[in-house]
């Protein structure tokens, strides 16, 4: 996501960044004895000879085009995720981390119940069935499609693994399902994509950006490429102008949040920690370095993430 510039190639070996690599491996294609990658690193790092294996640059998941940069040298406008200390991206996670998951987990399923019984009691919200807001909902569900086509087309399917993307896709469906009159599935996703838009919008520009900003190298450059990637098409629709259509959604057709509303929001954030930390964290692909499961202090972030969610529900229910 962030702009940084990193030459392709300067750094010796497989370093833990991405799932497809390019830099100079060894010929001998030993690992450090600190380092340990997922078999797919591994199978990328692996070399037989002296010949050099491709490594995918980190924007390149994000749906970044690498360019080359002022000095003719490839470059990127997001960091490479390599930059990022090694204790938070390689390494065996904290307790804290499995206990807090698991605890949220079982709390989850203790609260099911009680969750489900207020989704029946829900009801529609106001106006849900006027046509006027039917049909515009209808063409910003088209427009929302668009981007998403735009990005699949121009970018591939790297980009949809970020929460960022997961979180306007089901815009998309709460849009589509509102106009099209399923209200049970609109109701069901109303908190949910209202939450995801306010915690992509309000984390990136807050957390994110100045984060990737303070570790990247490459100077001045490097941080005017980052400006011109966060102006681009994608990432304007995607982290900016998603949150007041988010909110416009919500406000067109109001009703009062109830418990499912959070514990909803809550179950999608869990699946997709889980798929963080399991699938992309996992295989070097530390989009959220913020959320590594690895110092003592992970149960803090995701606590204050959790916190989050429920200013936004006490806010705007």
């Amino acid at each position: 996501m962030a702009e940084g510039v990193e030459a392709l190639g300067q750094s010796p070996g497989c370093r833990g960044g991405t799932a497809a690599a390019t830099t100079a491996v060894p010929a001998t294609g030993k690992r450090s004895h600190h380092r340990r990658h997922g078999p797919t690193l591994r199978a990328l790092c692996a070399s037989a000879g002296s010949r050099e294996v491709k490594r995918r640059h980190s924007g390149a998941h994000l749906g970044e085009e690498q360019s080359a940069g002022e000095d003719g040298i490839p470059g990127s406008a997001v960091p490479d995720f390599d930059i990022f200390p090694e204790y938070l991206r390689v390494g065996p996670w904290s307790p804290a981390a499995v206990l807090f998951i698991a605890c949220f987990a079982l709390w989850l399923l203790g609260s099911a119940a009680a969750a489900l019984e207020s989704l029946q009691a829900i009801a529609p919200g106001e106006g849900a069935d006027q046509a006027g807001k039917r049909a515009l909902q209808l063409g910003l569900a088209g427009y929302c499609g668009g981007v998403n086509v735009f990005v699949g087309r121009k970018m591939g399917w790297w980009p949809f693994l970020s929460y960022t993307m997961v979180a306007y896709v089901l815009l998309m469906l709460r849009l589509a399902s509102s106009a099209l009159g399923a209200l049970q599935l609109a109701e069901a996703l109303r908190f949910p994509v209202l939450a995801m838009a306010w915690v992509t919008t309000t984390v990136w520009w807050l957390v994110l950006v100045p984060l990737l900003s303070a570790f990247m190298p490459g100077g001045k450059g490097a941080r005017q490429r980052f400006l011109r990637f966060n102006c681009s098409f994608f990432l304007v629709n995607v982290h900016l102008l998603n949150l007041p259509l988010a909110m416009y959604d919500h406000r067109s057709t109001w009703r009062p949040l109830v418990f499912w509303d959070l514990w909803a929001s809550f179950v999608f954030a869990l699946i997709y920690l889980l798929l963080y930390l399991f699938v992309l964290d996992a295989n070097g692909m530390h989009f959220y370095i913020i959320l590594s499961p690895r110092p003592w202090w992970c149960f803090l972030v995701y606590a204050a993430i959790i916190g989050i969610y429920i200013v936004i529900f006490l806010a705007f229910g």
